[in-house]
C-alpha cells in the first residue's frame, strides 16, 4: 500500500508539473495603443505540437518565430520549446485559450485579457494614419477618390515604414499618380490616391488601411550605442459608401461623347468595309462592353475592345457580295440624367455584286411571251443572216487570236497570269488575301482549309505562311475537288 501511495504521489507530481511546463503570456500587457502585440506559448516536453494559428480573435497574425532549448538534468534531456504570434491588436481583446499536445497528452491554454494604452491627451500624436472619400453617396460605376494620408512628427526618426492597402471587393480600382510628399504644422505628410467605382448598389464598406511603421531607438550596452526599430501597426477608419442602382437600361455611369465611321459606303465585292466606333469621355472604360453587330447577308469580323484611360475604341470588317446595310449602332449611360445615343446607318453599294447580276437576268428573263415568240421567228426565218453573223464571228476570232499570239511572244507577261491571279499574288496582307479568297469557300475542302488559316492569322493572331506566289500559280488546283475527297463528298 505504501508503495501505491507512493506511486500516486509521483503521477500527481509529475502531472502537476507538466501543466506547469504549458503556459500562454504576452509579451507585453497593457499594450500601447499601435503597437504589435505576441502571444508567447512555452512547453516543455519531447515531442511538442503548436496549434497551427491563422488569426487571434480575427485579427489576422502578421509573423510567427520558434525559439529551441534543450537542458540535461540527471542525464536526462528536457526540451522547451517557445513559439511567438504576432499580431496587431485595434483594441483591448481577449486572446482565447489554445490547445496544444504534449508528449500525446493535450493541454490548454488560458484565456487572457490584453489591454490597450491610449496616447497621453493633450500630447501632439506621434503618428495619424486616415482614409477619406470625396462623397460619400454615389451610383454604381461612379467614381469616388480615395485618399490615405499617414502623418508622423518630424522629430521621430522612421527607419521602415509600408502601405498595405484592404481589398477591394465590390469596386473596380486604379491608383492614381503619386502625391509628392510634404511637411505640414510639425509632421511629415504622405499621400496616396485610388479611384474606385463600385460594381453594386447598396452600403458598401471600404476596409482599413495598414501602416507598418518601425521607428528607430537607441540601446546602449557595454558603452556601444545601438540602434535598431520597434514596430508599431496602424489602422485607417474604415468608411461606408451608399451606392444607388443606375436608372433600368442603363449600365455605365460617365459622361461621353460617341462616333460610329465606316471607312467607305462603296466596295467590291467580298471587300471589307471598316466601321470603327469610339468613345470618348470621363468614365471607367473598363465598364463598356464589347459592341456586337450583325449584317444580313454579310459577314462581321469584330476586334477585341482597345481601352485606354478616356478612351474605348472597337473596329469591324464588314465583308459581303452583295449590297448590304450596317445597321445604327446604340450607346447609353448615365450623368445625372439618362443619355442615348445612336449612330446612322450605312447603306453600302458592293460592286460587281451577285445580286445585280442575277437581277439583270431576272430582268431579261421578264419579257412577254409575244416578245419572246417573235425573236425566235426572226432567228428562223433569217438563215442567211445568221451564216453571215457566223462568218463574221470567226473572223474576228481569228484576228483576235493572232493578236494574242504575237503579244504573248513579245511580253514577259504569261497569258494565263489572270487578273486574279496578280491581285492574289500582289494582295498586302493576308486580310486583303481573305476578302479576294472568300467567294470561294464553298468550292472545294481545300479551299476551306487556306481560307480557315488566313482567319486564324487575321483574327485569332496566328502565324501560318501562306505562299502568295505559290498560290497564284495553282489556284486552279484549290477549286478542284480530287478522286477521294469526290468519292467521300457523294
Amino acid at each position: 500500500m505504501k508503495n501505491l501511495g507512493r506511486i500516486i504521489v509521483i503521477m500527481i507530481a509529475v502531472q502537476s508539473i507538466m501543466i506547469a511546463s504549458v503556459k500562454a503570456t504576452l509579451a507585453q500587457n497593457p499594450l500601447l495603443e499601435g503597437d504589435v502585440a505576441t502571444l508567447v506559448i512555452e512547453a516543455e516536453g519531447n515531442d511538442i505540437i503548436f496549434p497551427e494559428l491563422e488569426d487571434i480573435a480575427g485579427i489576422k497574425i502578421s509573423g510567427t518565430s520558434t525559439t529551441r532549448s534543450m537542458i540535461s538534468i540527471n542525464g536526462k534531456m528536457k526540451k522547451t520549446l517557445i513559439r511567438k504570434y504576432n499580431f496587431s491588436p485595434r483594441k483591448e481583446m481577449i486572446i482565447p485559450a489554445y490547445e496544444l499536445s504534449v508528449d500525446g497528452q493535450k493541454f490548454t491554454t488560458k484565456p487572457i485579457n490584453l489591454k490597450i494604452k491610449k496616447d497621453k491627451k493633450g500630447a501632439k500624436k506621434t503618428f495619424i494614419f486616415e482614409q477619406k472619400v470625396d462623397k460619400e453617396e454615389v451610383y454604381v460605376g461612379e467614381p469616388v477618390k480615395l485618399t490615405y494620408t499617414f502623418k508622423h512628427r518630424l522629430d521621430v526618426e522612421l527607419a521602415e515604414a509600408s502601405f498595405n492597402a484592404p481589398p477591394f471587393p465590390n469596386f473596380w480600382t486604379k491608383t492614381m499618380a503619386k502625391v509628392p510628399n510634404k511637411i505640414e504644422d510639425g509632421y511629415k505628410v504622405y499621400t496616396i490616391n485610388y479611384l474606385l467605382y463600385p460594381q453594386k448598389s447598396g452600403d458598401l464598406t471600404i476596409e482599413s488601411g495598414r501602416m507598418n511603421v518601425g521607428i528607430l531607438v537607441s540601446q546602449t550596452r557595454d558603452f556601444f550605442n545601438f540602434q535598431q526599430a520597434k514596430w508599431k501597426t496602424l489602422y485607417s477608419n474604415p468608411t461606408t459608401l451608399k451606392v444607388k442602382a443606375l436608372p433600368e437600361g442603363v449600365t455605365t455611369y460617365g459622361d461621353y461623347t460617341f462616333t460610329v465611321v465606316a471607312d467607305k459606303n462603296v466596295t467590291k465585292a467580298n471587300e471589307p468595309v471598316n466601321l470603327t466606333i469610339t468613345i470618348q469621355g470621363d468614365g471607367n472604360m473598363d465598364d463598356l462592353d464589347a459592341f456586337e453587330i450583325k449584317v444580313p447577308d454579310a459577314t462581321v469580323y469584330a476586334d477585341k475592345p482597345l481601352k485606354n484611360i478616356g478612351v474605348f475604341k472597337q473596329k469591324f470588317a464588314i465583308v459581303s457580295d452583295r449590297n448590304f446595310t450596317i445597321p445604327s449602332v446604340e450607346f447609353s449611360f448615365f450623368n445625372g440624367e439618362v443619355q442615348k445615343r445612336h449612330s446612322k446607318a450605312f447603306d453600302i453599294e458592293v460592286i460587281n455584286s451577285k445580286v445585280t447580276k442575277a437581277v439583270g437576268t431576272l430582268e431579261k428573263k421578264d419579257v412577254s411571251v409575244k416578245e419572246v415568240i417573235k425573236e425566235k421567228i426572226v432567228y428562223k426565218s433569217s438563215s442567211t443572216m445568221t451564216i453571215m453573223i457566223t462568218a463574221l464571228l470567226s473572223f474576228l476570232t481569228g484576228i483576235l487570236a493572232s493578236w494574242l499570239y504575237r503579244r504573248y511572244k513579245n511580253s514577259k507577261v504569261k497569258i494565263d497570269d489572270s487578273p486574279l491571279s496578280r491581285r492574289l499574288k500582289n494582295a498586302k496582307d493576308d486580310k486583303a488575301l481573305l476578302s479576294l479568297l472568300l467567294p470561294f469557300v464553298d468550292k472545294t475542302p481545300q479551299m476551306q482549309g487556306l481560307i480557315k488559316k488566313l482567319e486564324e492569322n487575321v483574327y485569332a493572331g496566328k502565324s501560318h505562311i501562306i505562299d502568295r506566289n505559290k498560290l497564284s500559280k495553282e489556284f486552279d488546283s484549290y477549286l478542284k475537288i480530287s478522286k477521294e475527297e469526290e468519292i467521300l463528298h457523294v
